[in-house]
């Protein structure tokens, strides 16, 4: 599906990648505009691609509720071995307060997530995804910033400037 930017991809220590459309569940019908479902086989492929920084924070994410939340975090957990970290979306309270760090080449990067909504759709469980929300952004970054070099921090479709 991707061999044409596979090279490229490939030659990156981190390839992100903000997977837009969810990959719910395959045991619910596959559906496009305005509440996606994705099927599951995409995984794969991204992985083979060469993408081991997926995104799932982003305005569809809760397109299949909770359902679709907790099958693209247990998708994604099997990719851990292979170095790919799911960040954006949550099963748990504990999940979303962990710091999730990736350490490449001795350098920890931290990533936080965050997006602007969810086109209307509010999560059965705040924990399952972080809104934009300055006062959260800049506590997260100002607790972390003491112990790492790099900070990643997406904030899907937004233009935000922070004062810290």
């Amino acid at each position: 599906m991707y061999k044409n930017v596979k090279p490229y991809i490939k030659k990156f220590d981190i390839a992100y990648i903000n997977q837009e459309s969810p990959m719910g569940g395959d045991d619910i019908p596959y559906s496009g505009f305005k509440r996606f479902n994705t099927p599951s086989d995409l995984s794969k492929y991204l992985v083979e691609s060469g993408f081991n920084l997926i995104n799932g924070s982003n305005n569809h994410a809760l397109d299949k509720g909770t359902h679709g939340v907790n099958h693209r975090v247990n998708l994604w957990e099997k990719y851990k071995e292979k170095g790919v970290m799911f960040t954006g979306v949550y099963k748990s309270k504990k999940d979303n307060e962990k710091l999730q760090i990736i350490n490449k080449n001795g350098i920890k990067i931290a990533i936080l997530n965050y997006t602007f909504g969810t086109n209307g759709l509010k999560p059965e469980n705040k924990y399952q995804i972080n809104y934009l929300n300055e006062n959260k952004i800049k506590t997260q970054i100002i607790n972390i910033s003491m112990s790492l070099r790099i900070i990643f921090t997406k904030g899907f479709m937004f233009n935000y400037l922070l004062n810290i």
